[in-house]
């Protein structure tokens, strides 16, 4: 699978957005936070037990052998969305009977993203 196909959405509606200003903003922090931790663990072999155990415990997933065979899906530290995989996806979904969205970059908001990554600072190397 190509990085191409690796993007995270979160969907904000503008009730939310208008009636409390700082919670997009919040969540897109917390977002950024845990794919940073997430990357950093998978990155070192050592630290994938962490998540190994913490997927046992909290997932329908109990063989912890398991674990130790599969891909952990990456997940960009800067929350980048890969347009061109977006793109493939929605044209994906319209082929399959779902709506035909256009234009990506028309329906993407990156401010909160944006501005989540400008508050918690380059992520450390």
């Amino acid at each position: 699978m190509t990085s191409e196909w690796r993007c995270g959405v979160i969907r904000c509606w503008q009730q939310i957005d208008s009636r409390h200003s700082d919670a997009p903003l919040r969540v897109a922090a917390g977002r950024e936070r845990r794919a940073r931790y997430y990357d950093e663990q998978v990155k070192n072999r050592a630290n994938r037990d962490e998540i190994a155990a913490i997927l046992t415990k909290y997932t329908p997933v109990k063989n912890r052998e398991l674990y130790d065979r599969i891909t952990f899906p990456y997940a960009p530290p800067d929350g980048a969305i890969t347009m061109s995989g977006l793109a493939d996806m929605a044209k994906y979904f319209a082929s399959h009977g779902g709506s035909d969205v256009g234009d990506v970059k028309k329906i993407v908001d990156d401010r909160f993203r944006a501005a989540a990554v400008a508050k918690l600072g380059p992520e450390s190397k």
